[in-house]
């Protein structure tokens, strides 16, 4: 199973847990696509892909997001749990319990022209000194992709392709979090994009408070959108 850098990582830990293969792309169905032709060359069968944005693909016979085999699929799924007697929100409580809960939020800042947005990544980058701590949530690793840095990986290099400069950078968070920050390619916006995992028998609320925490210290500690001219827009 496949999803990309920016989406939440509740397939990473499933794939953990139940021992199948994940991979994770960068943004957009290229990059899905082209992953899951490579695992089926090498004898993958690829289940299921997905990103943030509402795009699913399944059993990846087009390698692309297919809203009609998605539908056809979810319907497929709520009538496999009526007849176990079962809802769908009762399926979700049931993976939150046996995997742990996930909250993700998302938002953008207005960064016109999009210059406005590099000083944050030159700020943050300098001298190494990555942020420890984010809404009271501890920082377990850095993944820069503007200088070619993991600091999960043996290697310290991401395992995504890389490019110097590049405006995106991710903060691990404890079990399987995550906090993104991405330049739009094609949009004068700066991104965000958060989780923050529980674990197993955790209630969900808490893994919601601890995400709104994140996301409040995302606008007023680390992007400061007054002090950089920005605009703020928040979804999610």
């Amino acid at each position: 199973m496949l999803s990309t850098a920016v989406s939440s990582k509740a397939l990473a830990a499933m794939a953990a847990a139940e021992g199948f293969h994940f991979e994770e792309t960068l943004t957009g169905f290229k990059w899905l696509g082209n992953i899951a032709a490579r695992l089926e060359s090498q004898g993958y069968t690829v289940l299921f892909a997905y990103e943030e944005a509402i795009g699913f693909m399944f059993n990846a016979v087009h390698k692309d997001k297919d809203g009609v085999s998605a539908a056809a699929a979810f319907a497929e799924m709520a009538a496999h749990h009526a007849r176990a007697g079962r809802s769908l929100r009762s399926h979700l409580a049931a993976l939150n319990e046996k995997y742990g809960p996930r909250a993700f939020l998302s938002g953008y800042f207005i960064a016109d022209p999009p210059a406005k947005a590099a000083g944050l990544y030159d700020e943050l980058r300098a001298g190494g000194n990555y942020p420890q701590v984010v809404g009271g949530v501890p920082v377990t690793g850095v993944r820069d992709m503007g200088v070619g840095l993991d600091t999960t990986r043996p290697d310290r290099a991401p395992a995504l392709p890389w490019a110097a400069g590049d405006l995106m950078l991710t903060l691990y968070l404890p079990r399987g979090g995550f906090l993104t920050l991405r330049a739009s390619a094609t949009e004068p916006k700066l991104k965000y994009y958060l989780e923050v995992a529980g674990a197993p028998g955790e209630p969900p609320a808490a893994a919601a408070a601890a995400a709104e925490a994140v996301r409040r210290a995302v606008i007023h500690e680390i992007v400061r959108p007054e002090e950089r001219g920005l605009g703020v827009q928040r979804e999610g």
